[in-house]
């Protein structure tokens, strides 16, 4: 058996080289060379039985230059690591392919090998089938996770192709937070069906205002209360606030002013003051200016305060007791009340 696999790897080689022609508008000779290599690596891991590396380098030698001979090799790496599903997808792809009629016959020798070996694996696949219910007329709403992967809503109720061993599924509806599982451990070619439940949820309805017409002669709807911005009035009561502080450090530089006026009058003769008093004096002016400026402003803070407030607006208020609405009509004069 090795020694088949070693001259199929030759032949994989001989093939490559040969199809020079049928590839001509295809890969670079450079993209060949490597394809080439990587075959030969890929048939010494297989038989090695490094299945893991003959399927990486299978893989990425048909990426360069693909052939079914490179395909035949995935499908067998595949199918020795018991990823049944993708053996059996390369294999159908080896099958359906549209080979032109100059292709080397070591290609054509492998097609008729993927048809010998599908009859094989086919029968080694697993099925889970998927049944939920609670979404029927919500479909759309629904996701089913198979082993992480998202299960396209037409394959749910049906049987899924998966390889051999434990199975996890997981429903869930959205907008709901809670979720259905159910899990499964198949051997191969055995079927396993999974039945969860979940629960709708609808989607929140929006509130809609309708306002009410009167319902009769005589008879009117109260006005809209509107609501009012208390931003003059919370200015006014800020400038109010502003204003009262000015003149109160008004009010207390002031008597330090009358303070030290005392003092000054004293020391300082006939308008002239020894230096000793200079900075008594300088103290005196900044004092007096900062008294002056504090009632000055404080005044004119509180005034415009004052004036904001007055003339904030009201919020009107509903009006709660009874109403009694006169009407005339008919010639008769009559009245409606409300509560």
């Amino acid at each position: 058996m090795n020694l088949r696999r070693s001259l199929a790897a030759l032949v994989v080689a001989h093939s490559l080289l040969l199809s020079t022609s049928a590839l001509a508008a295809g890969p670079s000779a450079a993209d060949r060379a490597t394809a080439r290599a990587l075959a030969a690596e890929a048939h010494r891991a297989f038989d090695a039985k490094d299945y893991v590396t003959a399927a990486e380098r299978f893989a990425r030698a048909d990426a360069l230059v693909h052939a079914p001979t490179l395909m035949l090799g995935l499908a067998r790496a595949q199918a020795a690591l018991g990823k049944i599903v993708a053996a059996n997808e390369s294999l159908n792809r080896i099958i359906r392919e549209d080979l032109p009629a100059d292709v080397p016959k070591v290609w054509l020798d492998a097609v008729e090998e993927a048809r010998k070996e599908l009859a094989v694996v086919a029968p080694r696949l697993s099925w889970i089938t998927v049944n939920v219910k609670g979404a029927t007329g919500h479909e759309e709403d629904l996701h089913v996770i198979l082993d992480g992967v998202e299960v396209p809503s037409a394959a749910i109720g049906l049987p899924r192709a998966v390889d051999a061993g434990a199975h996890l599924v997981v429903a869930t509806m959205a907008r709901s937070t809670t979720k259905a599982e159910g899990s499964a451990k198949l051997e191969e070619g055995k079927s396993a069906t999974i039945s969860l439940e979940v629960k709708w949820v609808p989607p929140p309805v929006a509130q809609v205002t309708v306002p009410v017409a009167p319902q009769g002669p005589g008879q009117s709807l109260p006005p809209p209360v509107v609501p009012v911005s208390p931003l003059r009035k919370n200015l006014g009561i800020a400038a109010v606030a502003v204003g009262g502080a000015g003149l109160v450090v008004g009010a207390v530089t002031g008597g330090l002013v009358l303070s030290m006026h005392s003092t000054l009058a004293a020391a300082c003769k006939g308008g002239q003051c020894p230096r000793s008093e200079q900075s008594k004096l300088d103290s005196y002016n900044t004092m007096g200016a900062v008294s002056t400026a504090g009632f000055i402003g404080g005044a004119v803070f509180a005034g415009l305060g004052i004036v904001l407030v007055a003339t904030a607006p009201k919020t009107p208020k509903p009006t709660v007791g009874l109403q009694v609405i006169p009407t005339i009509g008919g010639g008769t004069l009559s009245a409606a009340g409300s509560f």
